[in-house]
């Protein structure tokens, strides 16, 4: 597994980071698609992220190629720029839950029950 080899392959990055305002701190995979992230909050709308070529989101920062075996469905983050990053599986916030509610069922029935909290 490594970067895709085409620079024009598509990658997610948030406003700040397309701007240069923000630096890369948090990788994600979700879905197998390349995420380059602040870290920050963001409102949940199309608005705050942009698509653009992998290869201009990688000459941004060299750090970035120490993740290009970071696996689908995994997320790296740093505290800052020169950190190390730290890898982990990406697991599911309960508002990303909530968005499907069939995936929500299963979720709350199986895996993340701890969760919710139905007695408050």
């Amino acid at each position: 597994m490594s970067f895709p080899k085409d620079s024009h392959q598509k990658a997610y990055v948030c406003a700040y980071v397309f701007h240069g305002t923000h630096p890369v701190l948090l990788v994600s995979r979700v879905d197998g698609d390349w995420s380059f992230l602040c870290g920050g909050t963001h409102p949940d709308d199309g608005s705050a992220y942009r698509v653009v070529g992998i290869g201009h989101v990688l000459g941004s920062d060299p750090a970035l190629m120490d993740l290009h075996d970071l696996p689908s469905d995994w997320e790296a983050e740093r505290e800052n720029v020169g950190a190390e990053w730290c890898r982990s599986r990406f697991v599911p916030s309960k508002a990303q839950i909530v968005e499907n509610s069939h995936f929500t069922r299963c979720i709350r029935a199986a895996i993340l029950p701890s969760l919710w909290d139905d007695s408050a």
